[in-house]
């Protein structure tokens, strides 16, 4: 452990702030069961500890907010990019001999900009049709290929400089667990577990990384980035289907935006880099999350001692990017190699709206093998393999997604019309009492769920903070208790309608012969849906109305009181052990 004592004696023990003031003082709450504290620091940093004990272990997280949402004006991939390059180290951990490794730094960044320089003048004569295209390896121009070259010889030397993953190993030989950096819409996220006698390890660390990073291997990241694209692309062959059908969903806000690595990031730079951490990574925009064996005095101690000395800098919150509203119902067509399915979206309110408890319980009620749409369907003669639904809230607005699996390719023109049907029946339908007792119950054992363990609990505090606030987490079992049949109504009749929803029909390919009617192109959008009659056919029964509360909505670039994962890829592991 000589190590970890090394570290732990480089970060100087700072003085606690000056006492508090009244309104800045621990606030203790107790919302159905979660116990909470939180405290404001001098320089804007929050600390929330949710005390379990019993429990010889501590979730700690740490909240960043802006994730894949303020990646412009660069491309999808920034923020995931500026995440790996700071768990590089510091100048003093992550690297042998900080000087010399700052000097090879700068020796990349010159041939960097001098190969951007010649790239442009070598594009724009390939464009010309005077050179070779300087993106193909073979025939790029002499110039560049030996500014490449002279750029791998130093970048190699850089990296023998570095000691890889010294804050990994660190953590681990700490005993750490589920160790893991990602990138969500709304944050930036720091996910590890400790042993509780090892909390001052977190914070020490954390105080390096956020206050003393430094950015190093970016090349060696953007590679990675687009070789992690290139394997998801080949592993899940649905996902540009997926990324099509945001992008009509959301148009050109940020949420609708391709999963990272799907874009070049050669144009992005080390200065880059460096200037979008000074203004994200500051005390009023990071918030630190723990819970488990940890008693609220000890947690904001040790964050006065290593953080409270971090130097604020207020800053004017810019405003959210905006999105244009969608037009009337759109569709889209794809096939890939997957199962034949049937993919609804519709935009949502922003996280911690009024609507946010009766779109989370009429997503639960609506999926699973017991849901209400499955049996409607069912109803209908039609034979889904699945029917998932999920909602996920997010800063500047939520998905709520229905997915409905088929065994066969034929089958889903009738399973499209059958879905219709069973949705315009359900906004049509009274909701019994009956009916809202069940959602109410499924959406609370849902909730409570997320709550059982101190891991789970710790990342529903974190996703809530990362798009709002911890207390929209603890209010969930009040908002639910006070639903009503009139809420969940309005709901379906004004936020889960048919000219705000998206469609995405997707083929299988593994299928050798396709009937006519499922032949048509891939990935062909229209404005329109097809001719749908206003009702189920008459071949069918009817969904029966009752059993309908939840079946016209159903539940993505984050964290819900009860929702699941966020939809958005890009809020993969940037980093996971």
């Amino acid at each position: 452990m000589a190590m970890l004592e090394i570290l732990l004696a480089l970060l100087p023990a700072l003085a606690a702030p000056a006492v508090q003031d009244a309104e800045r003082e621990a606030l203790r709450e107790n919302h159905e069961g979660l116990f909470v504290e939180e405290r404001l620091l001098n320089n804007g940093l929050r600390v929330v500890v949710a005390p379990r004990a019993g429990v010889p272990v501590v979730a700690c997280r740490v909240v960043v907010r802006g994730g894949a949402a303020a990646d412009a004006p660069y491309p999808p991939g920034f923020q995931e990019l500026l995440v790996r390059v700071m768990d590089k180290g510091s100048d003093r951990l992550g690297v042998r001999d900080f000087e010399k490794e700052r000097a090879l730094a700068r020796r990349v960044d010159d041939i960097e900009d001098a190969l951007a320089l010649v790239r442009a003048e070598a594009k724009s004569q390939f464009r010309r049709g005077d050179g070779p295209d300087p993106d193909d390896p073979v025939a790029q121009p002499p110039a560049l290929a030996k500014l490449r070259d002279g750029l791998t010889a130093v970048a190699d030397l850089h990296r023998r400089e570095l000691i890889p993953d010294e804050l990994r190993s660190l953590y681990s030989r700490a005993g750490a667990r589920r160790l893991r950096r990602l990138v969500s819409a709304d944050a930036s996220l720091l996910e590890v577990t400790l042993p509780a006698q090892r909390l001052e390890l977190f914070f020490a660390m954390e105080s390096e990384r956020l206050q003393r990073a430094v950015v190093r291997d970016l090349a060696g990241e953007r590679d990675r980035l687009r070789e992690e694209r290139l394997a998801e692309e080949a592993r899940f062959s649905t996902l540009r289907a997926e990324e099509a059908l945001r992008a009509m969903l959301w148009g050109n806000h940020p949420y609708g935006a391709p999963a990272p690595g799907a874009m070049a990031l050669d144009d992005v730079t080390r200065a880059d880099l460096e200037q979008a951490r000074e203004r994200a990574i500051h005390p009023q925009n990071v918030i630190f999350v723990l819970t488990g064996d940890v008693t609220s005095e000890a947690a904001f101690e040790l964050a006065n001692r290593y953080l409270g000395s971090w130097k604020s800098a207020p800053r004017s919150e810019p405003p959210g990017p905006r999105t244009g509203p969608v037009v009337g119902p759109r569709r889209l067509e794809a096939a890939a190699d997957g199962t034949p399915r049937i993919v609804l979206l519709w935009p949502t309110p922003p996280a911690g709206h009024r609507d946010e408890a009766a779109l989370a319980a009429l997503s639960r009620g609506a999926g699973g093998e017991d849901g209400s749409l499955i049996r409607a369907l069912r109803y209908a003669r039609t034979n889904p393999t699945t029917v998932k639904s999920t909602f996920a809230p997010a800063r500047f607005g939520g998905t709520f997604r229905l997915e409905i699996g088929a065994r066969r390719n034929e089958d889903l023109p009738a399973l499209e019309q059958a879905l219709l049907g069973a949705i315009r029946a359900g906004d049509a339908a009274e909701i019994s009492d009956e009916s809202v007792a069940r959602l109410r119950t499924i959406a609370l054992h849902a909730h409570f769920d997320r709550l059982s363990s101190v891991e789970t609990a710790a990342d529903a505090l974190a996703q809530a903070e990362s798009c709002g606030s911890w207390r929209d987490l603890a209010s969930f079992p009040s908002r639910i208790a006070a639903l009503s049949a009139a809420d969940l109504q309005r709901v379906m009749r004004e936020t889960l309608t048919p000219d705000r929803r998206c469609m995405l029909v997707l083929r299988s390919t593994r299928e050798t012969t396709l009937p006519a009617a499922a032949s048509r192109p891939a990935a062909a959008a229209t404005n329109s849906f097809p001719a749908v009659p206003a009702s189920i056919p008459a071949s069918a029964p009817a969904p029966d109305p009752a059993s309908m509360p939840a079946s016209g909505p159903a539940s993505a670039p984050a964290p819900a009181p009860d929702s699941g994962a966020s939809s958005k890829p890009a809020s993969r592991p940037a980093d996971e052990k």
